[in-house]
């Protein structure tokens, strides 16, 4: 009790003394930019999401199918640009120290095994001279549609065509 309120009436150049990765520094107020718990507290949980939707969208086949197959000109995604999307976003998860000391060690595991399925099997697919019908029904692309599938599980996200479409429209309305 006295440490939380000590700590509440103290000036933020404080939080730079003692512990960094004291918990106790969090009961105040958030943490400052620039703090080791700023990451815990910030920006794992945008990374999360940002996971979250990037593999989300891999992942679904119902959200290919709307975007890809039955799209308008002004909906079309292209292939390419969710496996960029989701491979980028992992490979930042666990090449930045800060954000990867956010996931346990399975998760960590399980980006890495979506990494490697999603480098050896985009490798074979001609992704800009198929149609998106004929990039469904390959089986490189249903191993990294699971792949993420499994990914988006072991890290215990899960997201809805709902969601991604609703996400998808934000960006562009």
């Amino acid at each position: 009790m006295y440490t939380a309120f000590f700590l509440r009436h103290q000036p933020r150049h404080h939080l730079a003394v003692g512990d960094p990765f004291d918990r106790r520094w969090s009961l105040a107020f958030p943490a400052p930019m620039g703090h080791p718990l700023y990451a815990t507290e910030h920006l794992v949980p945008l990374m999360r999401n940002a996971l979250r939707f990037a593999l989300g969208r891999l992942a679904s086949l119902e959200y290919q199918r709307a975007f890809g197959v039955g799209a308008t000109k002004d909906e079309y995604v292209l292939p390419d640009e969710l496996l960029d999307s989701a491979t980028n976003t992992a490979e930042v998860t666990l090449l930045q120290p800060i954000l990867s000391r956010g996931y346990t060690s399975t998760e960590l595991c399980a980006l890495r095994e979506f990494l490697q399925v999603a480098n050896e099997a985009a490798e074979p697919i001609p992704i800009h001279s198929l149609s998106w019908e004929d990039l469904i029904a390959t089986s490189e692309w249903n191993a990294i549609r699971l792949a993420a599938q499994r990914a988006l599980d072991a890290l215990g996200l899960n997201v809805t065509l709902q969601e991604l479409i609703a996400r998808d429209n934000k960006w562009v309305g």
